[in-house]
């Protein structure tokens, strides 16, 4: 199925919480019940770009050089 088919995946803010709270793509596959080309399409057809974590610490950011 393509990743559109899963509710979980289709919903962008729900993706993000998931990868927001530390979930790998791997774990999204196994919580899901889906493959990770799915996961990784949904990222990019969201327009999802690393890191997915928000409020990250000015000196977290100067050191990813952010």
């Amino acid at each position: 199925m393509r990743w559109y088919h899963y509710p979980e995946l289709a919903d962008r803010e729900t993706l993000l919480q998931m990868l927001r709270a530390g979930l790998t793509v791997r774990d999204i596959c196994i919580k899901v019940g889906c493959t990770k080309a799915a996961v990784a399409s949904a990222i990019k057809n969201h327009g999802i770009q690393r890191p997915f974590i928000e409020g990250l610490s000015d000196e977290i950011k100067q050191k990813l050089n952010l």
